[in-house]
């Protein structure tokens, strides 16, 4: 049995520290046997962010697909169990609330998927002039990187809306080679694994002629943090970068823990008024 500890708090970069550390946990037992079975103790769990439990919905999906049986003890709070119902953890929900584009897991076909969140997005989110197609800007963009970059195996999404609150949150999570891996097959130097996610951002690319286009990242961060007042975490393998709602980048190491992919989480701020986003896509 695995209890899943939480701290209770709005910073995602301290949720995702403790779930790394909890799946590095059961990566030890998983490798005993290829069809071993694993049981996961969420009931002491009080309060869950939505990307942590992106995080953990993508690696049971992960073991079912390996073989193994997963067992989930549920949380005794109603309130962290309304939110893992409301986002369909762990595998998904075709009922889909009008607040929430639900997990997804999926293997290939990215378009497919990317439309099914566009038409999401369209006919559910707040329809603030120029909002929906920023919010679909990004979502290529990371689509984009997902297909050409990342030589992902097994890839996991979702968004959700929090109207009262004003913002929005999405989050994709991959399996691949990493942001740090595929500069390293590339030939491309760097320290610390922050430093090439913040290579990255800085649009960096693995082809000398695509400098300033690499991954799509630097307009992502720049529409995200500038132009809706929102704010961004990547993190690849052993480096995270956290960028503020005012576009400052916060340089992260994980010492004891490592993400074997890449996860991408954003909060975007839900403007009152048309926001003009041609300076970030143009």
């Amino acid at each position: 049995m695995h209890p899943l500890h939480l701290i209770d708090t709005d910073k995602p970069l301290q949720q995702i520290k403790e779930m790394l550390a909890f799946l590095e946990n059961i990566k030890h037992e998983t490798g005993k046997a290829r069809s071993a079975k694993i049981e996961l103790d969420l009931s002491r769990i009080e309060w869950i962010l939505p990307c942590a439990s992106l995080l953990l919905s993508h690696r049971i999906s992960e073991l079912r697909s390996e073989g193994c049986k997963v067992d989930i003890t549920a949380p005794r709070s109603q309130a962290v169990v309304n939110h893992l119902k409301q986002i369909g953890f762990p595998f998904g929900n075709e009922d889909r609330p009008h607040t929430c584009f639900p997990i997804c897991h999926f293997r290939n076909n990215v378009p497919q998927h990317l439309n099914e969140m566009f038409r999401f997005i369209d006919q559910n989110f707040p329809k603030v002039e120029n909002y929906q197609n920023g919010l679909k800007y990004v979502l290529s963009e990371l689509a984009d990187n997902l297909e050409q970059h990342s030589a992902f195996g097994h890839a996991t999404v979702m968004a959700q809306c929090f109207e009262k609150k004003g913002y929005i949150d999405i989050g994709i999570m991959d399996n691949g080679i990493t942001i740090p891996g595929r500069f390293e097959k590339s030939g491309i130097t760097f320290n610390e694994d922050f430093e090439a996610v913040n290579l990255a951002l800085n649009g960096k690319s693995t082809k000398a002629q695509e400098e300033g286009r690499g991954w799509g990242l630097p307009t992502t961060s720049e529409l995200m943090s500038k132009g809706f007042k929102g704010s961004l975490l990547i993190i690849s393998r052993r480096g995270a970068v956290d960028i503020s709602t005012s576009g400052a980048r916060n340089l992260y190491k994980l010492k004891d823990e490592s993400l074997s992919g890449t996860l991408v989480y954003g909060r975007f701020g839900i403007p009152r008024q048309k926001v003009d986003i041609t300076p970030y896509t143009s």
